[in-house]
């Protein structure tokens, strides 16, 4: 028969036993610590997204998705088609049906819908593939969703004027044309007053007047558009870098494990595919940086070491010093003594802080 265990070797595998639960514990604390920064990441971006699986059916929303789409409540578990567009097959132009088919970013602008299949606006959807880390294997889709209504209203406005006024300008150039053929008609018919000819030519004077007062309305019109757009840039890289990017930093040092490293890291890289296209208008970009090269002009901007931004973008130094000598030389400074910080953030003042 096997030895009984004494009382000391019984006490001794109790305080293991309960040291090993406490640890346990420790563990569970801290992965639902992890879990509530993801979420809180999740929640808090004000632009709408969806995790779908390959056959379209809806996995995961964020809160800006259940308020637009709350007549069609629980979009989980739904095919996106049904919950966003009640119809019964994929949308003829879908960037997610794209994705899935080629297993590339795909986007379009796509008509925003409410309760009845009743178009209300309009919605810039990007899709982004979602593999596995671990096995690299295709298993969804990232759809992420900016309302563009009140942009594209003012668009069409736009568009609506500028399209009455060169009818108008037409218009009025038929008027003048003709205008000009009368007169010169009478001229060689009738042999008018030099008195005459001058009030002609007056009249003249102030339809053209009349134009180029049209023209610069026009191009007023034009600029305040662009300006629009600029800060509807700024704005959406200023969400991304005060309400996402601290989170996933804090997440990063927060002691995680191989697994979860890799989650974050696709998180990272997913979060910085959906911010690149909107960060062409960024002085960095005029001078033809490459996007790894853009990312570490940022953290050079930031104050960053080259170790530290080797580990945050998980490289080696050798290759952070590689991008720095590129960066340098685009930027005309190879052989000088100048500080590279202080001239990125030259560069950056053109960009939401």
């Amino acid at each position: 028969m096997p030895r009984k265990p004494t009382y000391d070797e019984l006490a001794l595998r109790i305080r293991e036993l309960e040291e090993e639960r406490i640890e346990v514990k420790k563990i569970d604390a801290e992965l639902q610590e992890n879990r509530n920064f993801l979420a809180s990441i999740f929640a808090s971006i004000q632009d709408g997204i969806s995790i779908l699986d390959l056959e379209m059916n809806i996995i995961q929303v964020n809160p800006c998705m259940e308020k637009w789409y709350s007549h069609a409540l629980p979009l989980v578990g739904k095919k996106c088609f049904q919950a966003y567009h009640e119809q019964d097959s994929a949308c003829g132009v879908c960037p997610v049906a794209q994705t899935i088919r080629t297993g590339k970013t795909a986007h379009e602008v796509v008509p925003k819908r409410g309760a009845g299949g009743r178009i209300t606006g309009w919605l810039d959807l990007f899709s982004f593939p979602m593999f596995d880390q671990a096995s690299g294997k295709f298993r969804g889709v990232i759809e992420y969703v900016r309302d563009i209504s009140e942009q594209k209203t003012a668009e069409q406005a736009l568009q609506k004027a500028h399209d009455e006024l060169e009818q108008r300008i037409r218009d009025r150039t038929v008027e003048i044309t003709g205008a000009n053929l009368k007169l010169r008609e009478e001229i060689r018919e009738r042999k008018l007053t030099e008195q005459a000819l001058r009030r002609s030519e007056i009249a003249l004077a102030e339809q053209k007047a009349a134009l180029e007062e049209t023209n610069t309305a026009l191009k007023i019109l034009l600029q305040k558009m662009k300006q629009d757009k600029k800060e509807i840039t700024e704005q959406v890289l200023f969400n991304f870098k005060e309400l996402v990017a601290p989170y996933l930093e804090k997440l990063r040092q927060s002691g995680l494990d191989e697994k979860q490293k890799g989650y974050l890291e696709l998180a990272q890289s997913t979060f910085n595919d959906i911010i690149f296209p909107f960060v062409r208008s960024i002085s960095l970009l005029n001078i033809r940086l490459s996007p790894a090269e853009i990312r570490v002009a940022d953290l050079i901007r930031q104050g960053k070491t080259s170790k530290e931004i080797a580990e945050f973008m998980h490289v080696s130094p050798e290759t952070v010093k590689v991008h720095r000598k590129n960066i340098r030389g685009k930027l005309g400074l190879k052989g000088k003594k100048v500080n590279l910080q202080t001239v990125l953030r030259s560069f950056g003042q053109d960009t939401p802080e």
